[in-house]
């Protein structure tokens, strides 16, 4: 038996993160289609709240101003397949 298994890591049906060992998801919960940082084990957080956490990150990591990282998180979020599988609302 071989890991070739070729099988791709899953990933955050929000944010796109790959989803490689338990450490990534809430709780260790690998059923779940979400990263730690895009929801808790009962769901991923309201729009709002994935908006801003994405728009810290990307100013963490990118160094972006916030009012880049607020238009490109709002931009992934609203791209995501979360969103188009209507787990996630989208709010003005």
């Amino acid at each position: 038996m071989s890991h070739h298994d070729n099988k791709p890591p899953k990933v955050c049906i929000v944010c796109g993160m790959p989803l490689k060992d338990k450490n990534d998801y809430p709780g260790g919960d690998t059923s779940l289609d979400w990263c730690k940082y895009c929801g808790t084990k009962d769901g991923i957080h309201p729009y709002k709240k994935l908006l801003e956490g994405m728009a810290k990150f990307l100013q963490q990591t990118q160094g972006m101003s916030e009012e880049e990282s607020k238009k490109a998180a709002k931009q992934m979020v609203d791209s995501s397949p979360a969103v188009k599988m209507g787990k996630v609302k989208v709010a003005e």
